[in-house]
C-alpha cells in the first residue's frame, strides 16, 4: 500500500509540473485566456473619439470590463476612423451569409500625437440556411453581426495589450 501511495503522489506531482510548464510556455508564446488583456497604464484612463455605433458600445463594454475608464477628458486616446459592416451572401439551394465588421483606428497621445500607424481589426462571422426552409435569418444575422463587433472589440483590445511600443 505504501508503494501504490508514493506512486500516485509521484504520478500527481508530475501531473501538476506538467500542466505548470504547458501553461507557462502558452503565456510565453503570447496567448492569453480571453478577457485576460492588461493594458499600459497610460491606457487606464482613455478617451474614445467614435461616432456613436455598435461597435463603439462594445469598445466600451470590453474597455470597462478591464477596468478601464472610458473619460471625455484628456487622456491616451483611441481614434476611431472607419467602422465598416460586412455582409456577403452566397446563393444557392443552400444559401451562406458572411457578416462581420472591418475597423480601423489609431493611437494617440493625451496630446493628440499619433502613436504609430492606422491600425485595423476585422471580424466575420457566417451562417447558413436552405432557402426552402422558413427561418429566423434576420434575428440569426444580427446575433452574428453582435459577435463580431465585440469580437473586433477584443481583438482592438488585445493589439494595445501586445503592442510593446506603448509600455514605458
Amino acid at each position: 500500500m505504501p508503494l501504490l501511495s508514493a506512486r500516485l503522489t509521484r504520478t500527481g506531482t508530475l501531473i501538476v509540473l506538467s500542466a505548470s510548464l504547458g501553461l507557462a510556455s502558452l503565456s510565453g508564446c503570447g496567448f492569453h485566456l480571453r478577457g485576460s488583456a492588461v493594458l499600459p497604464a497610460s491606457y487606464k484612463s482613455v478617451q474614445l473619439i467614435a461616432a456613436e455605433s455598435p461597435f463603439k458600445a462594445a469598445l466600451i463594454s470590453g474597455l470597462q470590463a478591464l477596468r478601464v475608464q472610458v473619460t471625455d477628458r484628456d487622456a491616451s486616446r483611441i481614434r476611431i476612423l472607419s467602422v465598416q459592416p460586412i455582409r456577403q451572401q452566397m446563393a444557392g439551394r443552400i444559401v451562406e451569409v458572411q457578416v462581420g465588421v472591418i475597423v480601423q483606428y489609431q493611437l494617440e497621445s493625451a496630446a493628440g500625437q499619433p502613436l504609430g500607424g492606422v491600425r485595423t481589426v476585422e471580424a466575420r462571422r457566417s451562417y447558413q440556411f436552405d432557402t426552402r426552409a422558413i427561418s429566423n435569418q434576420g434575428q440569426q444575422e444580427a446575433t452574428l453581426m453582435e459577435e463580431s463587433y465585440r469580437d473586433a472589440a477584443r481583438q482592438l483590445i488585445r493589439q494595445i495589450s501586445t503592442d510593446r511600443s506603448l509600455r514605458s
